[in-house]
């Protein structure tokens, strides 16, 4: 039987490397085994070690054979490591349309005043009954906006101000949505090979700080940017094949002012605060 036919004696030899290089996508290589099926089964497990995206073992004409396809050059056989995966860290703004009692700002503007979670539930509630009050109105005279402004006489000072300003936005003026700016994080990890690197679900669905962000995912002390000082939403990863036979693994996190302790997690040390 001759050398290429074996297929349950004799050993195993290359029967052909082929290198391809493409300017658009980078360089292949696919390479042809025969010997008996232990051994290319063997040679298999290197050829996937080495790097290679693609194997086959077939069985045609009393012959056994492996083919393995690697999306670099393989360097003649002698190199036995696909090209180090490379990482990207992009942060970008997105902007959302919010009902205005769940506005940011305004929370800031209550809490800076009332001094407590306590004292922003107890002034968004007598706001919204005002404004459900006012909005519950079929007609709107002068007297009518003296008397419920006069309601209103629960209040003193800076406080006063702040409730009487965001009553007139809000009722007078029927500004019931606000932009809302939220940072979005995403790491993104290009590899040859999942031997070099798989998608990792540590604290997904938790709430993280921006310097566990910075720490885990390695965001450069020295960069473009640094990561605002928020609490932030971990997204699951995702898992894309792109062009020149690789594959992108994208880590995301979308920043917040706030994590509510009813329906979050922290990570580590993310403070999460209780209504």
């Amino acid at each position: 039987m001759s050398a290429d036919h074996l297929s349950s004696a004799g050993g195993l030899f290359l029967k052909s490397e082929t290198v391809e290089t493409n300017r658009l996508t980078g360089a292949t290589t696919t390479r042809v085994f025969a010997g008996t099926k232990s051994q290319l089964i063997a040679r298999r497990n290197m050829e996937i070690n080495f790097g290679a995206s693609v194997t086959k073992l077939e069985f045609s004409e009393g012959a056994y054979t492996l083919t393995s396809s690697f999306n670099f050059d393989a360097g003649g056989g002698q190199q036995n490591a696909a090209t180090p995966p490379t990482n990207a860290h992009e942060l970008e703004i997105d902007v959302q349309s919010v009902d205005i009692f769940t506005s940011e700002i305004m929370r800031k503007q209550l809490y800076d005043s009332f001094g407590s979670w306590a004292g922003v539930n107890g002034a968004i509630t007598f706001l919204k009954g005002k404004v459900d009050q006012w909005d519950g109105q079929d007609n709107h005279a002068a007297a009518d906006i003296t008397t419920i402004e006069d309601t209103f006489n629960i209040y003193a000072g800076a406080q006063l101000a702040l409730m009487l300003n965001l009553f007139r936005g809000i009722a007078y003026h029927q500004i019931r949505n606000t932009p809302q700016f939220n940072p979005i994080y995403r790491r993104r990890i290009t590899a040859a090979t999942c031997n070099q690197v798989r998608a990792a679900f540590a604290g997904v669905g938790e709430v993280w700080t921006a310097s566990e962000i910075s720490s885990f995912e390695g965001v450069p002390s020295l960069w473009w940017f640094q990561l605002p000082d928020k609490v932030w939403f971990k997204y699951p990863p995702t898992v894309n094949s792109i062009a020149g036979q690789k594959t992108e693994i994208v880590y995301q996190y979308v920043a917040s002012a706030y994590a509510w302790s009813g329906n979050n997690i922290a990570y580590n040390a993310a403070p999460l605060i209780s209504f």
